[in-house]
């Protein structure tokens, strides 16, 4: 494509300048059959980019604007009558593009309409983890697919940012919030479909993140903000008792913050979580305490080994005694 013709889809990068942007760049760069242009918003950046391929734009944004104001200055950049997102620390699959841009042209002219697809979760060695959704497919009412939990293993329902495709005009009917610090994704997609998008999903997984155990943005909300923002934006009493007690409680769990579990447990009651995820709950409450009861006996053993390694300090240096090698197989069980 030159750089002069108009390109099917923009592609919005928003980037600190990370290690994973070229990755993410050149997965973009990649999609066969499309004609690309690539947006790279650099938000308070680490480090410069520059690209040698005349397809890729390099923009800055306010850093105080967060992630949100950088993709609003892309779409608001595009040439393309398509965008899709691609966080920095995703890639996708050769074929993505072409796969959900079939999709689009066959809607009616006009329509809203928001593509996604499921995303895979990889270890840094390529062996995948987990894909969310399980079974992508048509989706409903955005709230609803999100956050109703009907079976105790659900689908890992899931329209992840840089799965999306949608038209420009949307992007622009229906901004993203840069006042925002969480749960974007989804404040933009409830945004979009009061604008009036409907969303569907193509089939496989052809978006990637690689989990490396650094922690997401996710992991690092507290319970009590995804409470507030809950109580804020899920209206139906069924779907804010189940997003609760399959959404906030484990944040709190994981924290071992007991006081929060009681207190989110109290805010149920004055809602209708259905009967699949109470089940969930409860299974999840149970595991906890039985971590929690399990947790002095691994403090105690912890003891005992030390202490055998203190009796084990007077044996004969250097010769490997029975109470020596005792103890490191402890230890190692530990």
């Amino acid at each position: 494509m030159s750089a002069t013709a108009v390109p099917e889809v923009s592609v919005v990068i928003p980037s600190r300048g990370g290690q994973t942007l070229e990755r993410a760049v050149q997965s973009a760069l990649d999609q066969s059959d499309v004609d690309v242009e690539v947006i790279v918003v650099l938000n308070g950046a680490l480090r410069p980019f520059e690209s040698a391929d005349d397809r890729v734009r390099v923009l800055s944004s306010d850093p105080d604007d967060r992630g949100n104001g950088a993709r609003t200055a892309g779409i608001a950049a595009a040439r393309a009558p398509y965008i899709a997102l691609l966080d920095d620390d995703d890639y996708w699959h050769p074929h993505k593009l072409r796969r959900q841009l079939s999709v689009l042209r066959k809607a009616p002219a006009g329509t809203m309409l928001v593509v996604g697809c499921s995303l895979e979760e990889r270890n840094p060695d390529g062996t995948a983890i987990r894909v969310s959704p399980r079974v992508p497919g048509a989706v409903g009412e955005v709230r609803a697919y999100l956050f109703r939990r009907d079976r105790i293993v659900g689908n890992l329902p899931q329209l992840q940012t840089s799965t999306l495709v949608f038209p420009k005009a949307l992007g622009e009917a229906a901004p993203f919030d840069p006042a925002l610090t969480y749960h974007q994704d989804w404040s933009w997609l409830i945004a979009a479909e009061k604008a009036g998008a409907t969303f569907t999903q193509v089939a496989q997984p052809l978006a990637y993140r690689e989990i490396t155990g650094s922690g997401s943005v996710g992991g690092r909300i507290s319970w009590d903000q995804s409470a507030e923002w809950a109580l804020g934006n899920i209206v139906d009493d069924r779907l804010l008792g189940d997003f609760l007690l399959i959404m906030v409680l484990p944040k709190a769990l994981r924290k071992d913050d007991l006081a929060g579990a009681r207190a989110i447990f109290r805010l149920v009651q004055d809602h209708r979580p259905g009967l699949a995820a109470r089940i969930h709950a409860t299974l999840t409450y149970g595991a906890w305490r039985l971590r929690r009861l399990a947790a002095p006996r691994r403090e105690e053993r912890s003891g005992d080994t030390a202490g055998a390694d203190a009796a084990a300090s007077d044996d004969v240096a250097g010769e490997p005694t029975r109470a020596g090698i005792a103890t490191t197989e402890r230890a190692g069980r530990t």
